[in-house]
């Protein structure tokens, strides 16, 4: 059974690398970043701060961008190639860390979000290879080729600078025809391609327990937890309850109800309703938390009345907002305003 990631990869953010990489790719050919960003959706300020994450659609506007005005056919090559630990960002240092060669391959596809493809990760073993698939997501098939490219040479390239000659790629598989440069493609992978195949995957020898030269246990826990605050803070459940209350709080006064909020967020109100149940949680519930925290703020930091508040609430009386207040905090609104 392939190991892989529950969340659809179309939903999540993603680090900046990528992005970064190609802007400074673009820029050796002569376009400028701002040129290359343009209708992307993709401000330049945002990927200079650290805490910076793409959404993938724009991501996928990126790449299309970069290969319009690239004047070469093998972005996707020169990108992989050019990666190292650190544009891996902090999954690279925790890869490096790891004990073992086993153990630095399955962290890598346990947190592989964490880095900047465009594809998702599944794997299996069969005998003594281990077969590494790169799925995209449907309506993608313009960028795929390099999408494949990129993603299967930051593997060689990153895991062969860890790891070593253990590391050791045996072929690719592509569903795609070959290009006129596939000739390149050993020579950045180091292996055979086969084209036209009914899967993206990259075979390679099944992780051993060989030691790895930088293995430090400390480090790689401390880097382990970065990674999963990193990950669970970008999350698809994150990112959709974010949107939902960002619009539920655009317009003190006037809470949308969920047509208006799915018509925004460019859904359907079963859409959103599907979606948020996939995250255990309910536009109603959304709504009630975004009121009590817009409450309590009421109640500690304005001077209005309770009528005035329940207003601002979508309340037409008072006496629902107490009770619902009550249910929310097992106090009365009272009780905060004279704390």
């Amino acid at each position: 059974m392939p190991r892989s990631s529950q969340h659809s990869i179309d939903e999540r953010e993603m680090p900046p690398q990528l992005a970064v990489q190609l802007l400074e790719l673009l820029e050796e050919q002569g376009v400028s970043r701002t040129h290359v960003l343009a209708g992307t959706g993709i401000r330049p300020l945002l990927l200079e701060r650290e805490d910076t994450f793409v959404p993938y659609r724009q991501m996928v506007n990126l790449v299309r961008r970069a290969l319009l005005l690239s004047n070469t056919p093998t972005l996707g090559l020169l990108s992989g190639s050019r990666e190292n630990v650190s544009s891996w960002g902090m999954l690279g240092y925790t890869i490096m860390s790891c004990s073992t060669y086993h153990e630095a391959f399955f962290t890598g596809l346990k947190f592989y979000k964490a880095a900047s493809g465009m594809l998702a990760l599944s794997a299996y073993e069969e005998g003594d290879r281990l077969c590494l698939r790169m799925e995209a997501p449907s309506g993608l098939e313009d960028i795929l080729p390099f999408s494949v490219e990129e993603m299967a040479g930051g593997v060689v390239t990153v895991l062969g600078d860890i790891i070593g000659e253990r590391f050791q790629p045996l072929e690719l598989q592509t569903t795609y025809a070959d290009p006129r440069y596939a000739r390149l493609y050993r020579k950045v992978l180091r292996c055979p391609t086969r084209f036209n195949q009914s899967q993206n995957a990259l075979w390679i020898a099944r992780p051993d327990n060989t030691p790895l030269p930088h293995a430090n246990p400390v480090s790689a826990r401390m880097c382990r937890r970065l990674v999963e605050e990193m990950l669970d803070k970008h999350s698809p459940e994150e990112n959709l309850v974010r949107e939902v209350r960002r619009v539920l709080m655009r317009t003190p006064g006037q809470i949308p109800d969920m047509e208006t909020v799915a018509a925004e967020l460019g859904v359907n109100s079963r859409q959103l309703r599907r979606q948020l149940n996939t995250f255990d949680t309910s536009f109603r519930a959304e709504v009630d938390d975004v009121r009590k925290q817009l409450a309590l703020g009421y109640l500690r930091d304005s001077s209005m009345n309770l009528e005035q508040i329940a207003t601002l609430l979508g309340y037409t009386e008072v006496t629902n907002f107490r009770r619902a207040f009550k249910q929310w905090t097992g106090q009365p609104p009272t009780y905060f305003r004279s704390g």
